[in-house]
């Protein structure tokens, strides 16, 4: 009798398999000498023995050729706990793994505490020969000054990793000196090309620990890719950020610039002036990403800051939020879209104006600056809870947008925006025909009260992704 061959090279497995042990999935596994991926997810309300997560782990380890893992698990449960860290010693054994993604986000129970996690995090470093390190521990009460202490003193043995990606954000045990500690452990990975912070809070971070995060960060010569998140930190100011963006300047490979500063409420007009004047000297970025949504600033700041986009002629994909307590209104958009309008090497392009007080004239402006991109292929517009908006600045928009001829993939949200009216949609839907080589579509107008339901009906066509031709 022949051996049969099993060349599937990605497999899923959740709680509902892990329960039934004898699946034919669990008990073929191991005999999957092709397997190159696996996702795992312990998310769900089945009850689990800790015997399922043992022959899962038996089985894993003859996978020789396996090259990624993602491990999922939001469950409180112990036994879900000490389960995934027998599946991750058995990763361990794996010399091919080179990418490794683990979440651990929202373990509030009282059973996993600092211990836990501890063994956890011994496990999850044994896996020295990963590139890719992604670690979730976001909500996490578990996570403590000890515990990250560990984790950064224990991450220095990955000898080889390029890309790292940790999500610090809300951890309620977690404090600045746990913080600190492990950026400068991780300052001491020098082969590091892309790294991903997130960190959440009121109080954690400040001025003083931006810097400090600052002078860490530059010495990772040969990083191309960073994304720093700093979610509602009322306490980050002018000189943090500043410091933050001359650093920044410092580090000749990064090409890649990922910036939210979603909530930090103490960013008013006056920082984004000086930070615009620094962001200016990034010439060799290809890709930024700069969400300032529900902080002070105004059309001032914007204006001041849409003057700095002419000087980074090789972007080719931008990424902006403003907007968030109706600070904006008729001016700095278009003059924004006026700046982006000379920016030849733009691919893609996404804007978020949520909550502002743009007008039909306003918006109009605005899309008849971005009208002049013409290489333009990538178009996100989000207009949110803009209520001086009606169905007259909705026509104006689809008669501008038919100009970018390249467009392939459109989204467009003007969601709980009170005032558009049918005739506006209607115009809309009518005209994206004459984008003939758009390929995905997104309208959005949910809580748009005053359509009609011939609109709404227009606005179903569009849910779904346009078939290839």
């Amino acid at each position: 009798m022949k051996k049969r061959r099993y060349l599937i090279k990605c497999v899923d497995i959740n709680k509902d398999t892990l329960a039934a042990r004898n699946s034919e999935l669990i008990r073929t596994l191991s005999k999957m000498k092709c397997l190159q991926a696996i996702n795992i997810d312990f998310w769900g309300n089945i009850d689990l023995k800790p015997e399922a997560f043992t022959f899962l782990a038996r089985a894993l380890r003859p996978l020789k050729n396996l090259q990624a893992c993602c491990l999922v698990n939001h469950d409180p449960d112990t036994i879900s706990v000490k389960g995934a860290s027998q599946v991750i010693q058995s990763l361990s054994f794996l010399r091919n793994l080179k990418r490794a993604d683990f979440s651990f986000s929202d373990c509030l129970n009282n059973n996993i505490n600092e211990d836990v996690m501890k063994c956890l995090i011994y496990k999850l470093t044994r896996l020295r020969r990963v590139q890719k390190f992604a670690l979730d521990c976001s909500s996490c009460e578990a996570l403590t000054n000890s515990s990250t202490k560990l984790l950064g003193k224990r991450m220095l043995r990955f000898a080889h990793l390029q890309n790292l990606k940790i999500d610090f954000s809300y951890c309620p045990s977690l404090g600045k000196e746990g913080v600190s500690d492990i950026v400068q452990k991780i300052s001491l990975l020098r082969e590091l090309t892309s790294l991903e912070m997130r960190f959440g809070g009121k109080r954690l971070i400040s001025d003083d620990e931006l810097t400090l995060m600052s002078k860490e960060i530059v010495k990772l010569c040969h990083l191309a890719q960073l994304s720093l998140t700093f979610d509602g930190y009322e306490s980050i100011k002018e000189q943090g950020l500043n410091f933050l963006i001359e650093c920044l300047n410092q580090l000749r490979n990064l090409s890649i610039l990922e910036l939210d500063l979603t909530g930090c409420k103490s960013i008013k007009d006056s920082e984004l002036i000086k930070i615009s004047e620094n962001i200016a000297f990034f010439e060799r970025l290809r890709r930024l990403k700069l969400h300032l949504f529900n902080t002070s600033i105004s059309d001032i700041g914007m204006i001041k800051l849409s003057e700095s986009f002419v000087r980074l002629p090789k972007i080719e994909s931008l990424d902006l939020a403003f907007g968030g307590y109706e600070f904006i209104d008729n001016f700095g958009p278009p003059s924004l879209a006026q700046s982006l309008s000379g920016m030849k090497n733009l691919k893609a392009l996404k804007i978020e104006l949520t909550k502002t007080k743009i007008s039909d004239g306003g918006l109009e402006k605005f899309i008849k600056g971005i009208s002049k991109l013409a290489h333009l292929r990538k178009l996100g517009l989000k207009f949110c809870q803009s209520n001086e908006l009606t169905g007259k600045g909705i026509c104006a928009l689809s008669e501008h947008m038919v100009k970018l001829a390249k467009l392939d993939d459109l989204e467009l949200d003007f969601s709980h925006s009170s005032n558009i009216t049918s005739d506006g949609v209607l115009n809309l839907t009518g005209n994206i025909w004459r984008l003939t080589k758009l390929q995905h579509v997104a309208l959005k107008f949910q809580s748009c009260m005053k359509l009609s339901k011939a609109a709404q009906e227009a606005l179903r066509i569009f849910d779904l992704d346009r078939p290839q031709n």
